[in-house]
């Protein structure tokens, strides 16, 4: 029964995680690209993929996608160097953040 408790407890934190990323992503414009991305990689790590249900992949996703565009934002405002060892940055917390995800749930793995 704990463990069901758990899962539970996983999927409200997912809900909560996506719901904040979900408000902050709708504002991401040049320039304040800054709050999502500070949001999303540091919250990203803090929540249970592994219970997350088909639906909350599915949004989960389509952060994945805001994060690279506010990501992508933010690397216009950076030359040379710094803005090539930015870009591999991002695409490594990208590929850690997509790699988190319980991506069997597409294959009928689970759902809600």
């Amino acid at each position: 029964e704990i463990r069901g408790i758990s899962m539970e407890c996983d999927a409200v934190a997912i809900n909560l995680l996506l719901q904040c990323l979900e408000a902050s992503s709708g504002s991401i414009q040049p320039g304040a690209e800054h709050e999502f991305l500070t949001l999303a990689t540091g919250s990203w790590h803090l929540v249970a993929w592994q219970h997350a249900s088909l639906a909350q992949v599915q949004r989960a996703a389509r952060q994945l996608r805001n994060w690279g565009r506010a990501g992508c934002l933010w690397l216009t405002d950076l030359r040379g160097r710094e803005a090539e060892e930015q870009r591999l940055a991002l695409n490594t917390q990208l590929g850690a953040a997509l790699a988190a995800l319980p991506l069997h749930v597409f294959d009928g793995g689970h759902e809600e």
